[in-house]
């Protein structure tokens, strides 16, 4: 695994983010013990050589059920690096399981109550990121007066994914600085169904012209949907894109598996943006895994 490049960008990542959290056991047969922060949950992970073209393999876990461990990993695992995934997913579901349990009204239900009413507030208002409030007011006026969209920018955009009535779609195209971005998404909100969605999350990351980093993101009420996208972007190494997801929600909560559409559906978008290397190639077999896995309802 020391020639792994992709396995080494990772574990420098993965050490900045959550230190010591993935440590080795054996560097002969590549397994490691995996805890995930803030929790009890310890796990170990048998990584191929191959990786990350196929996934670890859950050897053993404490603190949580293995067969659900294995089937939180094969989701997340797309044929990126997937560690960091694996742990915001097990997080979210250790947290979900601390919540206080009612005899009458469950924890997604006592959850729902605020979330529809944000809901129904957000078909009242189309939502404004504060990168763009100064369009305010003129976004729905645009987008009330506009059926047919004709954007400036070379959009590309993901399969649409529907599960449990949610449907997530990604939207990317090129950027090279800030002004972009705000454009960008302003452009966006002209589209009368984009406009409409649940929420509207995005990220972006471009190089700058004296060669830095410039990277952002927000969540648009999709509570740390848009560090994810974040790092995935960073994970992808991709540059001069900005990608924006749609979620149209359903009125089901569904738990983790949201962050994992959210992420399927802007990696799609941005190697279709063509905004890292090898995108078209990865593109196809993304596609191809997407026809083969999920069921999909296109917007377009």
């Amino acid at each position: 695994m020391e020639q792994n490049e992709a396995f080494q960008d990772e574990l420098l990542a993965l050490e900045s983010i959550y230190p010591s959290c993935l440590v080795p056991l054996s560097h002969d047969n590549l397994t490691y013990t995996l805890k995930i922060p803030d929790t009890s949950v310890l796990l170990n992970l048998q990584f191929t050589p191959d990786y990350p073209e196929k996934p670890p393999v859950v050897l053993h876990a404490l603190g949580i059920d293995k067969a659900l461990a294995e089937d939180v990993l094969l989701g997340v695992a797309t044929g990126d690096v997937c560690v960091f995934a694996f742990i915001d997913m097990l997080k979210e579901l250790v947290e979900v399981d601390k919540l206080p349990e009612s005899p009458q009204v469950d924890d997604n239900q006592q959850v729902g109550v605020k979330e529809s009413s944000r809901h129904e507030e957000q078909e009242k208002h189309s939502p404004v990121i504060n990168s763009t409030q100064s369009h305010g007011d003129n976004t729905k006026q645009h987008t009330e007066e506009h059926d047919e969209w004709k954007p400036k920018f070379d959009w590309k955009q993901s399969d649409a994914i529907t599960d449990r009535k949610s449907t997530f779609m990604a939207s990317a195209t090129r950027i090279h600085s800030v002004e972009d971005v705000e454009d960008a998404l302003a452009e966006l909100y002209m589209n009368k169904k984009i406009a409409k969605a649940s929420h509207n999350m995005y990220a972006y990351r471009f190089i700058s012209d004296h060669g830095n980093v410039v990277q952002d993101n927000d969540d648009d009420g999709e509570t740390a949907a848009g560090s994810r996208m974040g790092h995935l972007l960073t994970m992808m190494d991709a540059k001069d894109v900005f990608v924006c997801v749609h979620r149209w929600f359903g009125g089901v909560h569904i738990g983790p598996d949201r962050f994992k559409h959210i992420n399927s559906a802007a990696r799609e978008a941005v190697l279709l943006a063509g905004a890292c290397e090898q995108a078209s190639s990865d593109a196809n077999h993304n596609g191809k895994n997407h026809d083969s896995k999920k069921k999909k309802k296109h917007h377009r």
